[in-house]
């Protein structure tokens, strides 16, 4: 009988003690971590989660972008973006497409927008122009651009 009464403990430890996953927010409930504007147009939130579970919001995949790159450094770090065709889903770094598109202005101006397949975002790139990007791109281009 303490076999499964310890393995049901050490379950729920590590069930514990995972990684947090985004959550849902409303407009304006939170500030960008990283430039303090109030989180209005959702499709372009993204939020960064540490190994302990503390979650920061930002109103753009620049912003996170920038904090992870320039402010946090760590690794202890998931990164997840709004998808722009389906604001109710978030998507983890490591799958995201990102699209950088003049015509499509994020809140920060650089234009960025998260998908969960190149698919969904060829079709929105067909309907604003602009060009896929993988994350090392982006952060290579903002960083040079913030530089200046």
């Amino acid at each position: 009988m303490k076999l499964p009464k310890l393995c049901f403990t050490i379950f729920f430890i590590l069930l514990n003690c995972s990684p947090g996953k985004p959550i849902p927010i409303k407009k304006g409930e939170y500030k960008c971590e990283h430039c303090n504007m109030s989180i209005v147009d959702l499709r372009f939130n993204s939020q960064a989660i540490t190994s302990k579970g503390k979650i920061f919001h930002f109103d753009s995949a620049e912003c996170l972008i920038y904090w992870r790159e320039k402010i946090h450094q760590s690794n202890d770090i998931s990164s997840y973006f709004k998808n722009f065709i389906h604001p109710d889903q978030y998507i983890a770094l490591q799958q995201a497409i990102f699209l950088q598109s003049e015509t499509l202005k994020s809140p920060m101006g650089e234009g960025i927008s998260v998908f969960s397949s190149k698919e969904e975002a060829k079709e929105i790139r067909d309907k604003f122009n602009g060009e896929l990007k993988s994350y090392e791109e982006l952060k290579e281009l903002l960083l040079k651009k913030w530089k200046k």
